[in-house]
């Protein structure tokens, strides 16, 4: 997201457009995340309608039934706080999450680069 903002607090961070998403947009958005897990392995990344400064999966989609939320270590997808696809692809440390929001068509995409490393 050129021009974003990211802001973290803690184990948490979240970043948000300069400008809003929405269905009215004249332009698509496309961000993308390299996946550096660390120790904690418990990431949760998407879209949500809500802008929310405290950043826990729960917090989010408790109050947002229309976030869209990917975890990458499980392979799951939940819009809201239900679960709407699971045994998708489960990223690894490296990979990268490339995300596409598609006002005109109303869709939002998740693709992935996944990086493969060979041992000689």
């Amino acid at each position: 997201m050129e021009g974003a903002s990211f802001v973290t607090d803690g184990d948490y961070g979240c970043a948000r457009a300069t400008e809003i998403m929405n269905s009215n947009s004249s332009n698509d958005f496309c961000w993308s995340t390299r996946l550096n897990y660390g120790e904690n392995t418990g990431i949760y990344m998407g879209i949500a309608s809500k802008y929310e400064t405290l950043y826990t999966f729960g917090l989010i989609v408790d109050k947002d039934e229309t976030a869209i939320i990917y975890e990458p270590k499980y392979g799951k997808i939940y819009k809201g706080g239900r679960t709407i696809q699971k045994g998708i692809m489960e990223a690894q440390n490296g990979d990268e999450v490339h995300f596409r929001f598609r006002p005109k068509l109303k869709q939002f995409s998740i693709s992935f680069v996944s990086l493969i490393v060979y041992k000689l």
